[in-house]
């Protein structure tokens, strides 16, 4: 349903309870939503939902919409997603993306997960 229901309200509200129910089985699925769903709020929730599950592997998707996708509310959310993760990798890519995003909404975000990494490793 996330990836083929029309009503892009369905497939926001399962990439929701996916996030919730922290299923690695729908990772795939939600990494296929946040790269490609033609609704910026999917994608959002989508981001959202991969931060909860907390797996490692999506890590790069998470960064590459964190570069490219067009719509700053998935940025932040990838941002918040990345956060999430106690890894260098996450930090390094959230510290390369503060540098080269213009919105500032989205860097109140990216400085809110490091922040939020920096004080775990306190």
């Amino acid at each position: 349903m996330l990836r083929s229901d029309p009503d892009f309200g369905v497939r926001l509200n399962c990439a929701s309870v996916l996030g919730d129910m922290r299923s690695t089985e729908a990772l795939h699925s939600l990494l296929r939503s946040l790269q490609d769903d033609p609704e910026p709020q999917v994608r959002e929730v989508s981001a959202i939902a991969v931060g909860k599950i907390g797996n490692r592997g999506a890590i790069p998707r998470l960064v590459e919409a964190l570069k490219q996708d067009d719509d700053a509310d998935v940025r932040e959310r990838c941002a918040e997603a990345l956060g999430q993760f106690d890894i260098a990798e996450a930090r390094e890519a959230l510290e390369e993306a503060l540098i080269k995003e213009k919105d500032i909404g989205v860097t109140h975000y990216i400085r809110r997960a490091l922040a939020k990494r920096l004080k775990a490793e306190e």
